[in-house]
């Protein structure tokens, strides 16, 4: 039986979660944690995968942070009303833990009556010709961490003062815009739990206490 340690950690500052990805990596390099799935919202904050630059920066604001990181992909912007997943995996075959957890995502939006489909050579999702997620890992040792950001009730703004993944004239969009209304976060999470459990095959998911941020089960 495949299990999977998940936290939801409510939202956070990204800083913050990026470093405690690095410590539930080093727990799953050793075996002391199984595979483990973390969900989140981030405040304001622009990240910079290792394919990217600030040069695709385009409108920047001061008080909005800019990390680079050691994901893959270029530039993209989390925030409030972003479902934002990360996946610390022991792996064999990073692109195909990257296709499931799109899949998985391009599913949520099925639900939703959206076409919604992986772009080959544009990782994410995509609904028509808008973007609505992206992903990115790294990986340590056969550990994966980063994931996936789906767009939700995010604030769309912000994408105006980057080249989202360094596509120029890319659309972005929410699920909130395609259908004009706020949608319930919890829903979405539960949601796309259960989609990841399909797509990855996993049979138990051992919660741990909500926004807690612990290495216990």
């Amino acid at each position: 039986m495949r299990a999977a340690l998940f936290y939801d950690l409510g939202l956070r500052d990204y800083k913050e979660v990026w470093e405690f990805q690095k410590e539930l990596v080093e727990y799953r390099i050793g075996d002391k944690i199984p595979d483990t799935i973390v969900f989140c919202e981030h405040y304001p904050v622009f990240t910079i995968g290792k394919h990217g630059g600030r040069e695709n920066l385009i409108n920047p604001t001061n008080n909005i942070p800019v990390y680079e990181v050691e994901r893959g992909g270029n530039i993209t912007f989390h925030g409030p009303g972003q479902l934002v997943a990360y996946f610390i995996f022991k792996v064999s075959d990073v692109h195909e833990l990257s296709h499931s957890i799109l899949e998985a995502g391009a599913e949520l939006f099925r639900e939703f009556g959206f076409d919604a489909y992986i772009k080959k050579g544009y990782p994410g999702v995509w609904i028509d010709d808008m973007k609505i997620a992206s992903v990115g890992l790294a990986v340590r040792k056969w550990v994966t961490f980063h994931g996936i950001a789906l767009n939700i009730n995010v604030d769309l703004k912000y994408f105006d003062m980057i080249v989202p993944c360094g596509i120029q004239n890319v659309k972005m969009t929410s699920l909130s815009e395609l259908l004009g209304q706020t949608m319930d976060m919890e829903h979405i999470k539960e949601l796309y739990l259960e989609k990841l459990r399909q797509t990855l095959g996993i049979d138990e998911i051992i919660e741990s206490p909500k926004k807690e941020v612990s290495y216990g089960y």
